[in-house]
């Protein structure tokens, strides 16, 4: 049984963003403002802000207030017009991922964090990092295997129903039915 995909949603990674906390930290904002004009692309929107005292040590938060829903963000985002990504309805890249490109992310991060820079999941397994004890190594390499294995699973299931095969081919065995007819 075949799910039916979900429309993609537009990634917040790919649309412009406005933050708060870097235009007060690049001096923008002065302290006590209730407004900000912002200029996208030609048009001018003007954005109310609202100071808050919430941080632990004392002092202000300062937040936007959305244009669209007047929910207090740190980042507003440009496409076409300047809202918070709940009225833009963004995604964020990781809920776009299939599940063999999960299972990959997860490999990588891995691998990464025992040292290999390089080489993606072909490459032969890192050794073990000079600070590291060896029952930890051992266990994160089980962990790494087992990640490894869950990857290539993946990838096979998602290489038979047909998400990475050239158009036209519905399955891996493409092959053996061409032989077949002969």
């Amino acid at each position: 049984m075949v799910r039916p995909q979900r429309p993609r949603r537009p990634l917040i990674e790919r649309t412009h963003s406005i933050d708060i906390r870097r235009l007060k930290r690049d001096g923008q904002i002065a302290s006590g403002e209730t407004m900000v004009l912002l200029w996208t692309g030609g048009a001018r929107s003007e954005v109310r802000l609202a100071h808050l005292e919430r941080p632990v040590f004392g002092g202000f938060r300062t937040y936007f207030c959305c244009p669209g829903c007047d929910r207090l963000c740190d980042l507003l985002y440009a496409c076409p017009n300047i809202a918070c990504r709940r009225c833009h309805n963004l995604a964020f890249a990781s809920e776009n991922e299939t599940q063999a490109g999960r299972s990959l992310r997860r490999l990588l991060k891995q691998r990464d964090r025992l040292g290999q820079a390089e080489g993606g999941v072909v490459a032969p397994f890192p050794s073990k990092p000079r600070w590291w004890r060896w029952p930890r190594y051992l266990r994160a390499r089980r962990k790494a295997m087992q990640r490894e294995r869950e990857y290539w699973r993946d990838f096979h299931a998602a290489m038979v129903n047909g998400k990475y095969l050239p158009k036209g081919r519905k399955s891996g065995n493409a092959i053996n039915e061409d032989q077949d007819r002969r």
